[in-house]
């Protein structure tokens, strides 16, 4: 729907047109003397607001000024910077051969090329009923890993230990004695 419609501002007169859009209504009024131009473009939005105030419909979602301009955004700051590590991904052994004597079980962990290792890269540690073994450098960023939950006996750890030869890696655990001094018999080594 378009329609021109003629009104009088004090001395100039004014012809304008009106346009009624889907959602939007614009009204141009342009001065016929030139000197002033006013255009007032209107949504359905504002003119709701200006009926009806606080009771129209679009009054929650109006843009209302705080006298504050927004915040700007936050500019990323660098605290600190650092080289981030590859950590080894765990590899469980599963081939080793287990002997039992009658003060120490024996776990043999056959491995090739073990024995060129530095030292500090063999790690053992024991609990009364559970035993770790883990060997690094042996396959790129792996660490083998032969770990014991719960033994078939009860162990000391103090007295356990493990030794690096050629091929291998020989886990010594030191079986605890009952109260008549005698060890139990490990049938495996995993309960």
């Amino acid at each position: 729907m378009a329609g021109t419609r003629s009104l009088a501002l004090g001395n100039a007169s004014v012809r304008g047109r009106v346009c009624v859009g889907m959602r939007r209504i614009a009204v141009s009024w342009i001065a016929c003397s030139g000197s002033v131009v006013a255009r007032s473009l209107r949504s359905a939005l504002d003119a709701s607001l200006d009926s009806k105030k606080e009771n129209s419909y679009y009054y929650a979602h109006q843009r209302r000024t705080t006298g504050e301009e927004p915040a700007p955004a936050p500019v990323h700051r660098v605290i600190h910077r650092s080289t981030s590590q590859v950590m080894d991904q765990v590899e469980a052994v599963f081939s080793y051969q287990f002997r039992d004597g009658s003060k120490v079980a024996k776990v043999y962990v056959p491995m090739e090329g073990v024995g060129d290792l530095p030292d500090d890269l063999i790690e053992s540690s024991f609990t009364e009923k559970s035993m770790n073994l883990q060997i690094r450098g042996v396959k790129q960023n792996r660490t083998m890993q032969l770990s014991v939950a719960e033994l078939d006996g009860e162990i000391v750890p103090e007295g356990c230990y493990h030794k690096k030869l050629a091929n291998k890696v020989v886990v010594t655990l030191k079986k605890k004695p009952s109260e008549d001094g005698h060890c139990s018999v490990w049938t495996k080594l995993r309960r």
